[in-house]
């Protein structure tokens, strides 16, 4: 099923790490990856985007962009890892943003758990 949000197209792909895991696909020749990752937590909050607390109050989203866009040869080995509002996602340079709660947001679970690529 692709989910489309804010014209944003996502493709939720299986996840082998648990349920607190979602992992999203993204077209990156028509999607810069911060937007990619506004759709991914509206999707998991199953919120509008315009909810949402704003991104660039977390990262500068056009370096995010910058450094994941497709098209360098090594694109593909990037990975950028943040923490937004009670979540921590992950965007990596081949087209892929994985979300899931953040440590804080779950206690009992232990360091290093989580979405992995």
């Amino acid at each position: 099923m692709v989910v489309t949000l804010a014209g944003v197209k996502l493709e939720p792909l299986e996840s082998q790490t648990g349920p607190d895991c979602h992992r999203f696909e993204y077209e990156q020749d028509t999607t810069p990856a911060s937007m990619a990752v506004v759709a991914a937590l509206s999707e998991v909050n199953e919120t509008d985007p315009m909810e949402l607390q704003p991104l660039q109050q977390t990262i500068d989203a056009d370096a995010l962009d910058a450094l994941v866009a497709g098209g360098e040869a090594d694109s593909d080995a990037v990975a950028v890892t943040l923490d937004v509002a009670a979540y921590t996602v992950t965007v990596s340079g081949d087209g892929v943003v994985a979300v899931s709660p953040s440590a804080t947001q779950r206690p009992e679970a232990p360091t290093g758990t989580g979405c992995q690529l």
